[in-house]
């Protein structure tokens, strides 16, 4: 490219971008200068109108007016899949129901417990207390939930503590937690139900 010409980036026919000069080649060809190894691009002054030079780019990557039209009535359809229904509302766990079962299973069992320091029967206790929430929820609905219960069982010593929980899921999963402490051991039942697809 000569010194006196100043170009620009603009975009090529077929949508690469060349080197547009802003002043006319020195040979008058209408043509842009080769630029980073791209072929020489012709001008649109120097393509003639009605050249029969083909289809112009818009009309070659676009269907014609007109030429496009909706599924016929009597096109058969598929039938809808289970997730087109997203829309709908999804049934949720009845929480209420089982908070209102756990403050009172708890209460009846665990009240005169003390802590045990046989693992066995501490183990035995958190696993029955467990499988007892873990029934209410499948009496509550015994079909599309997936169910996790957690029971944690300590020693009441006066100590503090803290606990956090972080979820990501869908507007019909639900957690339902309850507490149960005396002076001698603190239960804490955590019940998940999470919608099956």
């Amino acid at each position: 490219m000569s010194a006196a010409t100043s170009g620009s980036i603009a975009s090529g026919a077929f949508g690469f971008a060349g080197l547009s000069s802003s002043s006319s080649s020195s040979a008058g060809l209408g043509t842009t200068p080769p630029s980073a190894g791209f072929p020489p691009q012709p001008s649109a002054s120097s393509i003639p109108s009605g050249a029969g030079a083909g289809p112009s780019f818009s009309a070659a990557f676009h269907p014609p007016s007109g030429s496009v039209s909706g599924p016929s009535s009597s096109a058969p359809t598929a039938p809808p899949s289970v997730r087109s229904a997203a829309g709908s509302p999804r049934p949720k766990f009845e929480t209420e129901t089982l908070s209102t079962y756990l403050r009172t299973h708890l209460s009846t069992r665990l009240q005169g417990v003390s802590w045990n320091r046989d693992k066995e029967k501490t183990r035995s206790l958190t696993s029955e207390l467990a499988q007892s929430a873990k029934a209410k929820m499948l009496e509550i609905a015994p079909r599309g939930f997936k169910f996790v219960v957690n029971v944690q069982l300590v020693e009441n010593l006066g100590q503090g503590g803290r606990g956090d929980l972080a979820c990501h899921w869908e507007e019909s999963d639900q957690v339902v937690q309850e507490l149960f402490s005396n002076d001698r051991i603190l239960c804490t039942v955590t019940c998940f139900a999470i919608r099956a697809f």
